[in-house]
């Protein structure tokens, strides 16, 4: 079994999730398309997120009301949504 490696670091891919916010494997996959240009990893990862957000930009979000009831003798407890 052969191994491949990418040159891609942990702390390349930890340096773009902050900066960017997406998941770790997303921005894995990003320096790995883009050779580990961090500015084009980057712009891929806004392309692929606007992409994203637009698929769920007619989804409705409520808002709710989540009740808790806790015992007085803190043994006994309840979440209702």
């Amino acid at each position: 079994m052969t191994t491949k490696t990418t040159g891609i670091t942990a702390q390349q891919v930890a340096d773009l999730r902050a900066k960017t916010g997406a998941g770790m494997m997303d921005c894995k996959k990003a320096l790995e398309e883009c050779a580990g240009d961090r500015r084009q990893a980057e712009e891929v990862l806004r392309v692929k997120y606007a992409a994203r957000a637009e698929k769920r930009a007619d989804r409705a979000a409520g808002q709710g009301v989540i009740e808790i009831y806790l015992h007085f003798n803190g043994r006994v407890a309840s979440m209702v949504s």
